[in-house]
């Protein structure tokens, strides 16, 4: 029997597919700001690489064609609980503020990068004529797994997939149910507050150590402008 990936924070099964939410949580180096998670591109190695962000991965595998399509992407910590909070509100018509394309990692001889796709939303019920229909699954996330071409976002200065460019090498989707999706995300929500407050004894107490010392630095450093 295969061991279930002890990085697993949360999983859903049904008769087509099944989603993971899988721990990549990081927790920062103390005085490099007040918060619990790692930043993107906030701290590096000791080879001057950029450490990995704090993150939460989602993998869904359909395995209802052969062979069975798995296909991977990441949120953050904080997008997580907003759809924990959408879980619970039930709004129709929604979209996961995540939503869209992701561009990354080196490019190959065609000038294309890894690139990957996410969908998340509600539609509750939608017409059918003159009648309004419930939908008993009205949550649906879609991943497709690709590549694109990199190009400058003029308007951050990162890098995002050129208009046109990405191609779908794998997608797989997944459907559930009001209180699929909420266990599904309360399972995971749960973990991450436990985490959080497990680590913020001693990650605050650093911190705060590491603010006494850097205001001490930045006060003697006036005194001797001063002098």
């Amino acid at each position: 029997m295969k061991n279930t990936n002890p990085r697993q924070m949360s999983c859903h099964v049904n008769n087509k597919a099944v989603i993971e939410l899988i721990n990549k949580l990081q927790y920062p180096q103390a005085g490099k700001g007040s918060f619990l998670h790692r930043k993107a591109r906030t701290e590096k190695d000791k080879n001057g690489q950029y450490l990995p962000a704090s993150l939460i991965g989602i993998n869904v595998v359909n395995y209802s064609v052969k062979p069975s399509v798995f296909v991977q992407e990441n949120i953050t910590p904080s997008e997580l609980k907003e759809l924990y909070y959408e879980a619970i509100l039930k709004r129709n018509n929604y979209q996961f503020s995540g939503n869209g394309q992701k561009i990354f990692g080196p490019v190959d001889k065609d000038g294309y990068a890894t690139a990957r796709s996410i969908q998340i939303c509600r539609q509750g019920s939608f017409k059918q004529g003159d009648q309004l229909i419930t939908k008993n699954y009205p949550w649906t996330v879609t991943i497709q797994n690709g590549k694109g071409i990199k190009e400058i976002n003029k308007n951050t200065g990162g890098t995002k997939i050129k208009s046109g460019s990405f191609v779908c090498e794998k997608k797989a989707s997944i459907n559930l149910s009001d209180g699929d999706f909420f266990t599904f995300l309360d399972e995971a929500v749960t973990y991450l507050l436990a985490w959080e407050n497990y680590i913020s004894h001693s990650y605050i107490k650093a911190n705060e150590e590491a603010i006494r010392t850097f205001e001490k630095e930045k006060a003697l450093d006036r005194r001797k402008s001063e002098i």
